[in-house]
């Protein structure tokens, strides 16, 4: 497969997303796999966030190991993070016991018993798609039960991932790819579950005619003729079941009698196992013409574009950073999962398929879904809050740092892998430099900086050298995106990043806010107090809320 989005747009789709639901995995070690296509995004995500990435790339019927690996490094190199991914073939007991976080990836499979023993004490495993997808060949669930290695599934209903937005889309991709129209065609759409509403929503709005039939695998009848007459595409969104086909004789969709109702109609295999054998045999063209196996749906996310793809695996991701945090910090792996759940980004394992993995529900007790923090008068999907740890320094870990850098104590330093400091340089008491796992907070020589600041830099801050800084100065590069959705709260909407650059020489007083996107020229000085929140011309005297210039410096 190869990519047929821009570099620049896949790049800026990964920071945008990852930001949204606060992924950082710096400290982390994430073994995944390098693919091509737009499932190329997997360990580039993972880099962007901070972590040391080991991909395993192979030979498949998507591409060759060597694409996966020219188009990884291709994004990486664009992106500055080509260090941090390491590409191998194998799960080798090396890798195995230096990783934090195991991705239950394609080219990762299968996580058998043999490779959950060599696994660090503290691993764990996102499972990167809902629980009830969960196939038993991927990975051996009850030799991690047994370890005590955690396994959580991705949440796809969360406002982050959203995926139940893209499922219309998939089938209007299959619909004409199979070159049904849509618009005025007569399709019948028949689901056991929350995708049936969805694909009816899409395709009604697409201009097709559309009846849904909702039912009950084990309970409903196979549909009337009279439910099958005048049709052009029949689509099957059914949750697998192990051994039973949705289209066949005496199944709910009866081939014979489909074929006499609606002798033109189309099927269309989104989800579901069928009969394709008897299928063909009654001359039923089906779509797509290759049967994508038991159990696999039968068109992907990453079929209609790169951004589902981020989406799941972000979120994925970030299901294993919140259970590796919690089981570094000394917790039992019940509690890991816990975590993971009431975070909002898991989901844990249904009853069913904890006893079909031999997994007794009396030593386990699955934790069931989160429910959204809401008030009398809301009820918004608000995402569990998590520590960003303490922000202690060790000034080895700074990208850069000169010579007589005077740090004071109780200072916070959030990843200091993006931060550079030039010579001569002093920080006050109680300031907080929060840098990001992307773009840089660079601070030039000779500046001096007061107590009680507060610099976030996720957009990037550049002060020049001979820069005064008072106490209580806050420096901001994100803001949240106020009119994509106004039924949402602010605090889940997207951001935006912004830099702020200082030029050298300037002087910042008491308290003042500097806000996303300001540029402040050479020698400008900023009166206490004052709120900036547009560029600034050098050598100017600016003051106020909002500040404006008071006079140009003689």
């Amino acid at each position: 497969m190869t990519l047929s989005q821009p570099h620049a747009r896949i790049l800026q789709k990964i920071q945008m997303l990852s930001a949204q639901v606060n992924l950082d995995l710096n400290g982390l070690t994430v073994l995944t796999e390098a693919a091509t296509g737009n499932y190329v995004v997997t360990p580039l995500i993972a880099a962007m966030a901070g972590a040391d990435v080991f991909a395993i790339a192979r030979d498949s019927r998507f591409g060759t190991a060597a694409a996966a690996r020219k188009q990884t490094r291709d994004l990486a190199r664009a992106a500055g993070i080509e260090k941090r991914i390491h590409f191998i073939s194998e799960k080798t007991r090396a890798v195995l016991k230096r990783t934090d976080i195991i991705t239950n990836s394609g080219h990762v499979r299968p996580i058998d018993r043999v490779a959950i023993e060599q696994l660090k004490s503290t691993a764990v495993i996102p499972l990167m798609f809902e629980p009830w997808e969960f196939r038993t060949a991927d990975l051996d669930l009850y030799a991690c039960f047994e370890r005590g290695i955690p396994v959580v599934g991705t949440n796809e209903s969360n406002s982050s991932v959203n995926i139940d937005a893209y499922l219309g889309m998939m089938v209007l991709k299959q619909l004409l790819n199979a070159e049904i129209e849509v618009f005025e065609s007569n399709l019948l759409v028949v689901s056991d579950n929350r995708f049936g509403k969805e694909i009816d929503k899409t395709l009604r709005v697409a201009g097709a005619n559309v009846r849904l039939v909702e039912f009950d695998a084990k309970k409903s009848a196979p549909l009337s003729s009279e439910a099958l007459r005048n049709l052009d595409a029949v689509i099957l969104a059914a949750n697998p079941i192990p051994g039973v086909n949705f289209v066949g004789a005496n199944s709910i969709l009866d081939i014979e009698c489909l074929k006499a109702a609606s002798p033109q109609a189309l099927v269309i295999q989104f989800w579901g196992d069928m009969n394709r054998a008897a299928l063909a045999k009654h001359k039923v063209t089906v779509y797509p013409p290759t049967d994508p196996g038991a159990g696999h749906m039968g068109i992907l996310p990453s079929d209609v574009g790169v951004v589902p793809v981020i989406r799941l695996q972000a979120v994925g991701l970030k299901v294993g950073e919140v259970m590796a945090r919690v089981r570094q910090a000394g917790a039992q792996p019940s509690e890991a999962i816990r975590a993971a759940v009431e975070s909002g980004f898991g989901h844990d394992f249904p009853p069913e398929i904890l006893l079909r993995e031999k997994i007794s529900l009396e030593a386990y007790t699955p934790i069931a879904p989160s429910k959204p923090v809401a008030s009398e008068a809301t009820r918004y999907n608000i995402r569990r809050w998590f520590s960003h740890g303490d922000g202690e320094v060790d000034r080895s870990k700074f990208r850069a740092i000169g010579e007589n850098v005077i740090i004071e104590r109780d200072v916070r330093v959030f990843h200091p892998q993006n931060i550079e400091l030039g010579n001569n340089v002093y920080i006050g008491h109680n300031t907080f430099l929060k840098a990001y796992h992307r773009n840089t907070l660079k601070i030039g020589s000779d500046t001096w900086i007061g107590q009680n600041c507060f610099f976030h830099s996720a957009g990037g801050i550049t002060i020049g050298d001979a820069v005064g800084i008072a106490p209580g100065v806050t420096i901001l590069t994100h803001v949240h995106d106020i009119d994509r959705n106004t039924d949402e709260p602010i605090i889940n909407q997207p951001m935006f990043y912004k830099p702020v650059v200082i030029e050298d020489g300037c002087d910042i007083g008491f308290n003042s806010v500097i806000l996303p996107g300001v540029h402040i020229g050479r020698g400008t000085m900023v009166g206490a107090g004052s709120v900036v929140t547009r560029d600034v011309e050098a050598y100017s005297i600016v003051a106020g809320n909002p500040a404006h210039v008071i006079r140009k410096r003689k």
